[in-house]
């Protein structure tokens, strides 16, 4: 069973909406990052990428809840 099953199956309608706005926030960036924006919007966790293209792709189409490897480590720093 691979990934994509396993949330539909899991996850029932709440997870095919999120494939679906996913899809939509992706398609014109990278398909290839679907089902880690479906997660994103699932769960409401950032979704975590150093992916410049991706991330201003997202935000072109409204999804803001992204988070770089630099902004966890300032945080972390920060706590120090």
């Amino acid at each position: 069973m691979n990934l994509l099953t396993k949330l539909i199956k899991h996850g029932g309608r709440k997870t095919k909406t999120s494939l679906n706005s996913a899809y939509e926030l992706v398609k014109k960036v990278d398909k290839k990052d679907l089902l880690f924006v479906a997660l994103s919007l699932q769960t409401g966790y950032p979704l975590w990428t150093g992916d410049k293209k991706l991330i201003a792709g997202l935000k072109e189409n409204g999804f803001h809840n992204t988070i770089e490897t630099s902004e966890i480590l300032r945080k972390i720093q920060d706590d120090i």
